[in-house]
C-alpha cells in the first residue's frame, strides 16, 4: 500500500516476529471463500493480497477500503513474487 501527502509517498511494511526487519504483507494462496465474490475456490493472487493485508494489518483498512484503492491490474512481478498496489490517502 502507498499513501501520498503533498509530495512525499509513503510505503506499508509490517514487522515480522520471526526477523529484526520490515517487508510487505504476503502469504500463500488458499483455498475456502473468496473474499470477492463469496465463491468457493482457490483464491486469486489479487484475493489472497488482500486477505493476508487485512489479516496482518489486524483490520486497520477495511476489505472495501482496499478493493476500492486497488485492482487485480495494478501488478508488479518481481521473479515469483506478486505486488498489487492500493494507492490510500495518507491518515
Amino acid at each position: 500500500m502507498a499513501a501520498k501527502e503533498d509530495s512525499k509517498t509513503y510505503v506499508l511494511f509490517v514487522q515480522t516476529f520471526k526477523h529484526d526487519y520490515y517487508e510487505f504483507p504476503g502469504g500463500r494462496i488458499e483455498h475456502g471463500e473468496s473474499l470477492l465474490d463469496g465463491g468457493s475456490k482457490i483464491e486469486t493472487p489479487y484475493e489472497t493480497a488482500v486477505r493476508e493485508t487485512l489479516e496482518e494489518t489486524r483490520g486497520y483498512l477495511s476489505q472495501q477500503q482496499l478493493v476500492s484503492a486497488s485492482s487485480p491490474k495494478q501488478l508488479v512481478e518481481v521473479g515469483k513474487f506478486r505486488i498489487f498496489l492500493a494507492k490510500l490517502p495518507f491518515f
